[in-house]
């Protein structure tokens, strides 16, 4: 499992990668962010491409990360293609929480 960061027009973007935000790779990435000091001021998109499913930790860490970054707007959620994961994220209201973009090109523009 990997997760790709990187930082486009000062904007920290991270690339899942994974087909499953689960307990494991939630911690995985956890400490990747925890490694690239995102600081609570810094502008981040997660890029959902390819994720299917999300479970309970997942959720939390979004929640965990949110509070990070302050409640600042400086979250956004793009490529949320899976219906499954879109399902979830309104059933429990995460996307009141959050910014949902479709794509890293809505999602770098909504910082603009």
């Amino acid at each position: 499992m990997s997760f790709d960061i990187d930082k486009q027009d000062g904007v920290v973007v991270i690339h899942l990668n994974v087909p499953r935000l689960d307990a494991n790779t939630s911690r995985q990435l956890k400490r990747l962010i925890e490694e690239q000091t995102v600081q609570p001021d810094d502008r981040l998109v997660l890029d959902f491409d390819g994720v299917d499913f999300i479970d309970s930790s997942g959720l939390g860490m979004l929640v965990k990360l949110m509070k990070h970054l302050g409640l600042s707007g400086g979250l956004v959620l793009c490529c949320i293609h899976s219906k499954p994961i879109m399902d979830i994220l309104v059933m429990t209201r995460m996307n009141k929480a959050f910014t949902l973009k479709d794509n890293l090109k809505e999602a770098l523009s909504a910082f603009q």
